[in-house]
């Protein structure tokens, strides 16, 4: 099976740009998200407390504003997942799955995150850390 395509943060970040220039050109037209953070209003204050949660362990330059559909479904699986006495078991299976994509796709298994590289000062200039300084979870959930 072939090997997922990688962000183009990750790449540059690797340095792998410097090594075929002609990587980075194919992705010129490439869209660059906004960054994002803020919680939908519609999700229930459970739900709100658990994006809150979720973001916060989200690892800078990984996500954007168009992420965030996806994030929410996320939140949504994690909450469910909390809850699954209420769900038959096929459902759970099926739900634990779909969760276990996302955390992937957004780096937040051991083993994603190991592919996700990134200098000491990332945090610093993150866009996305000034909105999770300035949005607490008490913030979110207002």
């Amino acid at each position: 099976m072939p090997e997922r395509r990688k962000p183009t943060a990750i790449l540059e970040r690797s340095g792998a740009f410097a090594k075929n220039p002609q990587r980075k050109r194919a992705r010129a037209n490439e869209p660059i998200p906004r960054p994002f953070g803020n919680c939908p209003a519609h999700l229930s204050s459970t739900d709100k407390k658990i994006w809150a949660e979720l973001f916060a362990k989200l690892q800078p330059g990984v996500a954007g504003d168009s992420d965030e559909m996806a994030f929410e479904v996320l939140v949504c699986l994690v909450g469910n997942f909390r809850h699954r006495e209420k769900l038959q078991l096929p459902q759970v299976i099926g739900e634990v799955s779909q969760m276990n994509l996302l955390f992937s796709k957004f780096g937040m298994t051991p083993a994603d995150r190991s592919r996700v590289t990134g200098s000491p000062d990332d945090r610093a200039s993150d866009p996305l850390e000034s909105i999770r300084r300035a949005k607490t979870a008490s913030d979110i959930v207002q």
